[in-house]
């Protein structure tokens, strides 16, 4: 699994601690959105709303929701 997030979100700390909870290791890849990386063209074709967290676990990608 990847793990797109930036280290200082609350979402994607949960994120974390879930995985923790459930020992799935992810590969993390940090996205600063202080510095505007989640606008990038790159990671707006990773995920379409440009948030993170962002999951991916082979095919599937899993993103924030605001629900």
């Amino acid at each position: 699994m990847q793990l797109y997030s930036f280290f200082n979100s609350s979402t994607s700390y949960r994120v974390r601690i879930a995985l923790a909870l459930k020992g799935l290791p992810a590969d993390y890849h940090g996205v600063n959105i202080r510095t505007g990386e989640h606008r990038a063209p790159g990671y707006a074709e990773l995920n379409a709303s440009r948030v993170v967290p962002t999951l991916v676990d082979g095919d599937f990608t899993l993103g924030q929701s605001m629900a």
